[in-house]
């Protein structure tokens, strides 16, 4: 095995661990792959690599970026965004944006360009008067349902 695939093994466990906590990190490959206990082991353990599919399923289910192994100083993230029906939708939107600005806290070279068919959300986070009003209106459009009172 070459010395590269391993790293990029160990950095994908890591942050595994990093999101299971304290459960089994055996238990949860196995589980998520549908793998044996053992197989699972020779994963965790590198005695066997995570095959592209294996590696691809676990990123996915964890929601961790591949990109970020790559190892390149010029990288490209793109993230599409899912349509914002409910005041979950809404709070999901919010922690995924955070999630992919947080990627670029550590960098001093880096460019977000944001492309949307509406103000960027980071633009209305604040006490203006603007920002209440467009909460509002994602609040009336998310809960037609309810009656909320006019926006003062």
């Amino acid at each position: 095995m070459r010395k590269s695939q391993i790293l990029h093994q160990d950095l994908l466990l890591k942050q595994i661990r990093q999101k299971i906590g304290d459960k089994s990190l055996n238990d949860e490959i196995a589980n998520i792959l549908n793998i044996s206990y053992d197989a699972a082991h020779r994963r965790t353990s590198q005695k066997a690599k995570f095959s592209f599919e294996e590696a691809m399923e676990l990123a996915k289910y964890y929601q961790i970026s591949l990109d970020q192994f790559l190892g390149t100083g010029n990288q490209l993230v793109v993230k599409r965004t899912q349509p914002v029906k409910t005041t979950e939708d809404l709070l999901n939107y919010f922690e995924s944006s955070l999630q992919i600005l947080d990627v670029f806290q550590d960098t001093t070279h880096s460019q977000v360009y944001y492309s949307a068919k509406d103000i960027p959300f980071f633009y209305t986070i604040s006490n203006s008067v603007l920002s209440r009003f467009k909460f509002y209106v994602w609040m009336n459009l998310l809960n037609q349902d309810k009656f909320l009172s006019p926006f003062s």
